[in-house]
């Protein structure tokens, strides 16, 4: 009996014709494995397509005597896939979106503004990045009885966030989707939110290559994991890959925006490593504990730490072992440092870490000793250029900001800030910018020693 499809008329891309990979998707349902499809014609809606199966076991769909699609079967999938995007960072990059609320892709179920029962996959570009991202939590409709999205929709999500990543910013000109290939290495939960990220590979002429992947981030899951690896390793005594335990749950906690837990975890692995003299492990763990210093607003403290991690590295060859994700987060979070610090003040504090011997890198990075000074005798103050604390008063902050800096003071993260006085997170990181400018500043750690001298006073 001769095979079919048809395309639902409610899965449309232009208003006209079947979304494209959806339609790569349900092509692909007939293939076994990772399966490329190319799109040969407008898949037009409610209409009988044949199926046609060739000898080579790729398939074709026949529109009368037109073919308008072909699948085939394809060792994998060749990607280099880019850093995660957090859930937040998603967020913020979909109200960048560029999609026009009207037009050809204006009522798109995937991408549609103009549509209210779409997908509501919104691909804005991710700040500082050559990404764009979207969050996408899947109806339940589009999953099976398992609550598992099917393998269409998640195909569909792919095709709509690569135009955006292809056109970041300028025009947005007339182009569809002409090949896409798919491997699917996990299910997608329906109900749960994931984020959609895809970004520019490269341009062959009129023939424009990008990347997209759905990103689960099921952290709770990893978490749960990783506690379980905790309990195990305690019945066996094992300390080393223990510390490696808590180290990979600092990574998920930072992956979750959570860099307060991630230090905590990391710094108890860099214990543990110190103790068991992981000369590997421990730049592991001082670049982290740099990454969440800049998220902490305290850019001064992250250079050190970045300057000490990179002598580190340069003992073990690669850092970070070469892994692009945690590269990149790395490179992310240096640009921010560079951009808050400014180039020279960077270099001067990179400089200084790198001039640090090992036991004292480790004591800063566990917050155990001062900041060391640069040379015998000086003060940190000396060391950034600045005066010292006391000789700051009071009245130079507003109000809101001494009640910000007394909270920095506690050890509060700006993320923390910003929920005890239901203030935007960015909002509680201009007043922490603000306080350090106004007092001649660099570390939130300055800010403590101040609140304190203030005290007591």
């Amino acid at each position: 009996m001769p095979e079919s499809l048809t395309i639902p008329r409610r899965f449309n891309g232009p208003l006209s014709s079947g979304q494209g990979g959806y339609v790569a998707g349900v092509v692909s349902g007939f293939l076994d494995g990772v399966a490329e499809v190319s799109l040969r014609r407008p898949v037009p809606l409610e209409t009988p397509l044949e199926l046609v199966r060739e000898d080579d076991g790729s398939v074709g769909v026949v529109d009368g005597e037109t073919l308008v699609a072909e699948g085939r079967r394809v060792s994998g999938v060749e990607a280099e896939v880019p850093a995660p995007v957090s859930p937040s960072e998603a967020r913020a990059a979909a109200e960048r979106y560029r999609g026009p609320p009207d037009g050809l892709f204006s009522r798109c179920f995937v991408c549609g503004p103009a549509r209210e029962d779409a997908f509501g996959v919104f691909a804005g570009t991710v700040e500082g990045r050559e990404v764009v991202a979207s969050p996408w939590t899947p109806p339940e409709w589009a999953a099976d009885a398992n609550g598992q999205v099917l393998p269409e929709f998640v195909w569909a999500v792919l095709d709509c966030p690569t135009y955006f990543a292809l056109y970041m910013d300028g025009e947005l000109p007339m182009s569809v989707l002409g090949r896409l290939t798919a491997r699917l290495d996990a299910p997608v939960v329906a109900g749960a939110e994931h984020v959609v990220i895809a970004w520019p590979i490269q341009i062959e002429g009129r023939k424009h290559h990008a990347g997209a992947a759905v990103l689960s981030g099921d952290v709770d899951h990893a978490v749960a994991l990783l506690n379980e690896c905790v309990r195990i390793c305690e019945s066996l005594g094992e300390r080393w890959a223990r510390s490696w335990v808590e180290w990979n749950l600092g990574v998920a906690s930072w992956a979750a925006d959570d860099p307060r837990t991630a230090v905590t975890h990391v710094r108890s692995a860099l214990r543990a490593k110190r103790e068991l003299n992981d000369q590997l492990g421990i730049p592991f763990c001082i670049d982290v504990i740099a990454w969440a210093a800049v998220s902490e607003g305290d850019p001064w403290r992250a250079a050190v730490l970045s300057g000490s991690a990179d002598m580190g590295w340069k003992e073990i060859g690669s850092p970070l072992m070469g892994f692009a994700f945690l590269l990149e987060w790395r490179e992310q979070t240096r640009t921010r440092c560079r951009e808050s610090l400014g180039e020279r003040a960077y270099e001067t504090a990179h400089r200084k870490g790198a001039r640090l011997a090992p036991d004292k890198v480790i004591a800063y990075a566990l917050s155990e000793k001062a900041e060391p000074s640069l040379a015998p005798g000086a003060s940190a103050d000396a060391a950034h250029g600045s005066a010292p604390p006391t000789s700051r008063p009071y009245q130079a902050l507003t109000k809101r900001e001494r009640e910000i800096a007394a909270m920095v003071a506690e050890g509060m993260s700006n993320k923390e800030i910003a929920a005890k006085l239901v203030i935007a997170q960015r909002t509680a990181e201009a007043h922490v910018e603000h306080i350090l400018r106004k007092l001649g500043f660099n570390s939130r750690s300055q800010i403590a020693a101040w609140i304190t001298h203030q005290h007591h006073e």
